[in-house]
């Protein structure tokens, strides 16, 4: 079935890896028919939520772990655990946090998004008070020290991407600092590339996405110690009510650790590394642009192609070529958070085959024609990402009213 003819979709190359704003990852085959097979069937979803501890904690080195709706449910989930325990009564109670501790500290400069939505809410919505520490580039063990109290219910790690700054505690010591005073650590690697590790560092709760790099269906896997699996797990009765996956969505997630533990996701390392290839020599020579193809830390692809671009030579920066890039057809979706410093990557891990051509073809296009224009652009500030963001969240009433004029 081609699926975008069917539903009247935009085709996307998916040059930017497993976002969920894209939907997040492909999915194996084997992966595929878990899910397929588990919508056939009924099953006691405790039985289901039981079996799936036992997968998570293979995959994680912890000693047990909970399937949630996704990891921004497993940040609310696991905050909410580690205020009310096992306790039912308190677990229906909540976001009434009378009586139970409620603080949750965590670095100013973790005070970021869990895809859209800030941490800070996700910790709200359940009761809790966030206290944060330091400034937004840096903190110091000192100030974590201080923060933590007979009222702290936990503290919170953020991994990766933009809260990885360098002021910011490693998380090995912002670990060991709070077991030092008895503070659970619920740390947020929503990759899940660092899971292992923060278990066998000492973590409390590990929360990651089945739909990333682990490249199953759309859910939050919390990995940890026993007790606080099963509180995250008993949220269920309350406030996580809402945050619940399906039995697909857990069926998916036991079939794709199964599936990364048979390293099935290396099947396509060396079609991927020609893809890098083939790319970096494509756009290699561009006046403006510098390429090079690093080893990505933030996929398990064969590596990534980094561009970087002067637009006082290109006359483009890179937010207008990301706008470019969004109205091509095929919609062409590089990683580009970075487009205020004039730099994006293309990560290989979800293309099909001729998609680099594409997409080499599309941007070779973009300079040239850059190159003829007037360079209006060149000399632009840059919107910021969360109003580039918005702008397509606010483009859903013209989308659905194109729907509506097409019949679908």
């Amino acid at each position: 079935m081609d699926i975008w003819k069917e539903y009247g979709l935009t085709k996307v190359i998916n040059a930017r890896g497993a976002a969920t704003v894209l939907g997040a990852a492909k999915c194996s085959a084997p992966v595929r028919q878990a899910v397929a097979d588990a919508l056939t069937i009924s099953v006691e979803m405790v039985d289901l939520q039981a079996r799936v501890s036992r997968s998570i904690a293979a995959y994680s080195g912890a000693e047990a772990g909970c399937a949630t709706g996704c990891t921004a449910a497993g940040i609310a989930v696991a905050a909410a655990a580690c205020m009310t325990g096992d306790n039912l009564a308190r677990i229906k109670e909540l976001p009434r946090v009378e009586g139970l501790k409620h603080q949750f500290v965590i670095q100013k400069g973790h005070i970021i998004m869990a895809g859209e939505t800030p941490i800070y809410q996700l910790v709200r919505m359940v009761g809790g008070h966030l206290l944060e520490l330091g400034e937004a580039p840096d903190c110091g063990v000192y100030q974590l020290e201080d923060a933590l109290d007979e009222n702290t219910a936990a503290a919170l790690y953020v991994l990766g991407g933009r809260a990885a700054g360098p002021g910011m505690i490693p998380p090995k010591r912002f670990i060991e600092t709070c077991r030092k005073y008895q503070v659970p650590v619920i740390v947020d690697d929503a990759s899940g590339m660092h899971v292992r590790e923060m278990i066998a560092a000492g973590a409390d709760l590990v929360t990651f996405s089945c739909q990333k790099w682990l490249r199953g269906p759309t859910a939050g896997l919390i990995a940890g110690r026993r007790d606080l699996a099963y509180a995250c797990f008993l949220q269920e009765n309350g406030i996580g009510r809402p945050m619940k996956v399906g039995k697909e969505g857990i069926i998916g997630a036991i079939e794709a650790i199964r599936q990364w533990q048979a390293q099935e996701w290396t099947r396509r390392k060396p079609q991927q590394q020609q893809m890098v290839t083939y790319m970096a020599q494509r756009l290699q020579g561009i006046p403006g642009v510098t390429v090079n193809a690093p080893r990505s830390a933030h996929s398990h692809s064969a590596g990534g192609v980094h561009i970087q671009v002067d637009p006082a030579i290109t006359r483009i920066p890179v937010w207008e070529i990301s706008r470019l890039l969004a109205e091509h057809n095929p919609v062409i979706k590089t990683h580009d958070y970075d487009f205020a410093h004039n730099r994006f990557s293309l990560d290989p891990i979800f293309l099909e085959e001729g998609e680099e051509v594409i997409i080499c073809d599309a941007l070779q296009r973009i300079f040239q024609e850059a190159a003829q224009g007037d360079g209006a652009a060149a000399g632009e500030e840059p919107p910021t990402r969360l109003d580039v963001v918005a702008d397509i969240m606010r483009s859903w009433p013209q989308r659905e009213s194109d729907f509506r004029a097409r019949g679908i």
